[in-house]
Parts: C-alpha cells; sequence; structure tokens
C-alpha cells in the first residue's frame, strides 16, 4: 500500500499538465514551476527507452498520517521504503518526458529539460485519482512531483525525486511531501536510434 501512493503521485495522475492549487508547496513543487519546467541543451533521442527505476524514500514532512484500511496499518510516508516503477523516458533534442506503465498502458508524466552532460529536470503537477490508492478510497487530492538527476550515455539512472501530495484520503487530510533517492537503467534491447551528441 506505501507503494501505490507514491505510484499516485508519480504515476496514477489524470492530468500531468494540468495546472492546480496545490495551496503553499511554494518554491520548487509549486505548479506553476513543475509544469512548465524549460527544455536543455541535449540533442537527438538517445535517451529514448523504457527504465526500471527504484524510489526508495529519504525523508519525510509535513502531515503525512498513517491510516488504517480494512484492518491493516498503512503509512502514507515510510523512510527506507521503496518501489520500482516501469518508465518511458521519451527524448526529443533537449526536451524529455517520462511516461509511467500502469496496468500495460502509458500515463503522462512528468517533463522537462535534458542538458548535453547529462543532467536533467522534469516536473508534474496534477489531481490524483484515490481509487488509484485504495478502491475503496474517498476524496481528491493534487499533486506536484520534480525529478533532477543524471543520465548518462550507457543508459545509467540516479538523482532525487521530491513529491508534494494535499488534499483528503479516506477521511483523513494529508499534506505530505517525500523525497526519495532514484536509481535504476534502461532495459535491454529498449534504446531507441539517434544521440544526444
Amino acid at each position: 500500500m506505501r507503494q501505490s501512493l507514491s505510484v499516485l503521485m508519480l504515476a496514477s495522475c489524470c492530468v500531468a499538465s494540468c495546472c492546480v492549487a496545490c495551496g503553499s508547496g511554494g518554491g520548487e513543487l509549486d505548479p506553476a514551476v513543475v509544469n512548465h519546467l524549460p527544455d536543455g541543451d541535449a540533442l537527438g533521442a538517445a535517451a529514448s527507452g523504457t527504465y526500471r527505476l527504484r524510489l526508495t524514500t529519504r525523508a519525510c514532512s509535513g502531515a503525512c498520517p498513517t491510516l488504517e484500511v480494512l484492518g491493516f496499518t498503512v503509512s502514507t510516508c515510510k523512510v527506507g521504503g521503496s518501489e520500482t516503477e516501469t518508465v518511458v523516458l521519451t527524448q526529443s533534442g533537449g526536451h524529455l518526458r517520462a511516461d509511467v506503465k500502469v496496468n500495460g498502458a502509458r500515463v503522462p508524466l512528468l517533463s522537462g529539460g535534458l542538458f548535453s552532460d547529462g543532467e536533467f529536470d522534469v516536473g508534474g503537477a496534477g489531481v490524483a485519482d484515490p481509487h488509484l490508492v485504495e478502491p475503496l478510497a474517498t476524496g481528491a487530492l493534487d499533486y506536484a512531483a520534480r525529478a533532477q538527476g543524471t543520465l548518462t550515455p550507457a543508459g545509467q539512472v540516479s538523482g532525487e525525486v521530491r513529491l508534494l501530495i494535499k488534499g483528503t484520503l479516506l477521511g483523513t487530510s494529508l499534506s505530505c511531501q517525500l523525497t526519495e533517492e532514484l536509481a535504476g537503467s534502461r532495459e535491454a534491447g529498449s534504446r531507441e536510434a539517434g544521440s544526444r551528441d
């Protein structure tokens, strides 16, 4: 269940490009910022492909409540918890888009810039469906996310993801920010033609 909360924020958005009122997330996680990150100066399409990425929670802040679901205790943020996601990256020169595979479908997620030195900066904000966290869930959840790090020519990814989610889940208010370590690599055979160089 802890995994599905992160999936909610990073994979199960309804519209990744939709600006929402996430309140005082402020600064780098403001929807006005993360929905309009600039392109970088990379060239080609060599970064395009399917990646397996592991997210490990390093810090939690704000109101990250513990919930009771069908007799089970569920933490909305657990330091040390981890999950692995399948992410499809699409590079168009200096523009980088990340889609997440959910039940076989590609869900638009984050977009932003890829630079010639391999650095990337992508983000997005939108409205998430609480039923994707828990089928019996009610309420509305807004999210904002930003991922920054490095993508090597060999397809290795490392960096940090900051996530903010606000709203009501199972009758409980939350305003939870997670900081997660990002690591992973491109799946064999998924590299598309093109070059950043």
